[in-house]
């Protein structure tokens, strides 16, 4: 169930915060650096990264997390994403935001609230505390939801190269509960250029883009909300800046 939340402030900084979203198999991690590449060449700064990971700690806590047949208790695996998170956000995310570029991350504090929230059963209201607390309590520019049908989703994790970890290995009542609940902020966030910015005081506005067909039309899609997440952001700000000198 999705309520509503106080919203935290916006980045009160000179770069960018989107993260992107979505269950296994939406193809986010191959989207990434696409999108990446794209903003680059439109002239933003961008810096990567994917949680868990992107720092020795985070990384080292992502290898225990992941690891197929570990048995983890639900709160136990939750800290562990929080700290990961703590950890990336205070050592590279933040710093390079406020340096004036432009952050992309695979993962945040959704998935906290997806995997160990909704599929899990840790309580929402504890873990949006923790989530507040893991990224200093700042809200991104935006997080972009990618979704997709069951089927396409199955297919596509089903065609992964490699063994399935942790939570590719779950079962199947688990992938539901996770699903549904990416489904649902999809579904709350209006559409490919609708946005959402009271749903969750984590998330920024949230957008959501379907992922299903092509990688080249899902880049297009995705690449088409970016803009449009980015250059509200920068309308809010120049708003902000007028306002402050009595224009």
């Amino acid at each position: 169930m999705i309520t509503s939340a106080r919203v935290l402030p916006l980045l009160p900084t000179r770069g960018h915060l989107v993260v992107l979203e979505g269950p296994d198999g939406v193809g986010k991690s191959e989207q990434l650096p696409a999108l990446a590449d794209a903003l680059r060449v439109r002239g933003f700064d961008v810096a990567t990264f994917r949680e868990p990971g992107s720092t020795p700690v985070a990384t080292a806590l992502r290898h225990l997390l992941l690891t197929p047949g570990l048995s983890i208790t639900p709160r136990t695996e939750a800290f562990g994403m929080l700290m990961a998170r703590s950890d990336l956000w205070e050592l590279e995310v933040l710093p390079a935001v406020r340096a004036g570029r432009t952050a992309l991350v695979d993962r945040s504090s959704l998935s906290t609230l997806a995997f160990q929230g909704a599929g899990r059963g840790v309580p929402m209201r504890d873990l949006l505390v923790g989530c507040q607390l893991a990224q200093a309590n700042v809200q991104p520019t935006a997080t972009i939801v990618l979704t997709a049908p069951d089927a396409v989703l199955d297919a596509r994790v089903r065609h992964r190269a490699g063994a399935s970890d942790r939570f590719e290995s779950e079962t199947r009542e688990f992938t539901h509960r996770m699903r549904g609940f990416y489904r649902d902020v999809g579904e709350a966030a209006g559409g490919v250029h609708g946005s959402v910015s009271t749903v969750f005081p984590i998330t920024g506005p949230l957008h959501a883009v379907d992922a299903s067909g092509s990688r080249e039309d899902v880049a297009e899609r995705l690449l088409a909300v970016a803009n449009f997440a980015l250059g509200q952001a920068s309308n809010a700000r120049l708003a902000e800046v007028l306002h402050g000198v009595g224009l």
